[in-house]
């Protein structure tokens, strides 16, 4: 994606966009455009400024009754309050868009919330909920058609059981499964905190 290559570059070019869209009146393309500059400000760490832009379109999307999308947003919004350590507030967004996703069954969005939801509970300490959301998402995976959100699955699910059992042959086991994905794809991140929890075993 553009935002992640290049974050300023890609804000400038969607602010040019935005205001043909305005012109237009086109609520839809409006919408998009401010989540992607919600994600470049993501990208970069100014999470405070990436939810200002998300909640924008999160607004609109919800207006149009574009469910999946909604979703999307609020699932967004819900990542960058976890990333500023405001794990209730996270969790407030991650449910509301579970709600609408759980009626709608979009695969992607599902995954990721249980995704995210497994972060939150890990952070708060309640492993069992953390290990149950992750094992949800990874279902929800294939090695072959998603390995990055099937590898970070297997990695949680280790770090977790690591957590509960620093013997635990399971949490190895999904340990070197991540880190084989991770060195196969060249997933640089992955590798390093994988990597980082084989060491621990």
């Amino acid at each position: 994606m553009y935002y992640q290559v290049n974050p300023d570059s890609s804000r400038y070019w969607n602010f040019k966009a935005l205001e043909h869209a305005e012109k237009a009146d086109d609520l839809l393309h409006r919408a998009a455009i401010e989540n992607f500059i919600g994600l470049s400000h993501m990208h970069q760490e100014n999470y405070e400024e990436a939810i200002v832009w998300f909640k924008k379109s999160a607004k609109k999307m919800a207006e149009m009754n574009n469910k999946q999308n909604t979703a999307m947003l609020l699932n967004n919004i819900g990542a960058s309050y976890n990333e500023m350590q405001q794990s209730s507030i996270a969790m407030k967004y991650f449910l509301l868009a579970q709600k609408i996703e759980w009626d709608n069954e979009h695969q992607q969005v599902v995954l990721l919330l249980d995704l995210n939801l497994g972060n939150v509970y890990e952070d708060l300490g309640q492993d069992s909920l953390a290990l149950d959301h992750y094992h949800k998402s990874l279902s929800l995976t294939d090695p072959e058609t998603d390995p990055y959100n099937h590898g970070l699955n297997q990695h949680n699910i280790g770090v977790v059981l690591f957590m509960k059992d620093q013997s635990s042959k399971e949490g190895l086991a999904r340990q070197k499964i991540a880190h084989a994905i991770a060195s196969k794809h060249e997933y640089a991140n992955l590798a390093t905190m994988s990597g980082s929890e084989l060491a621990n075993y």
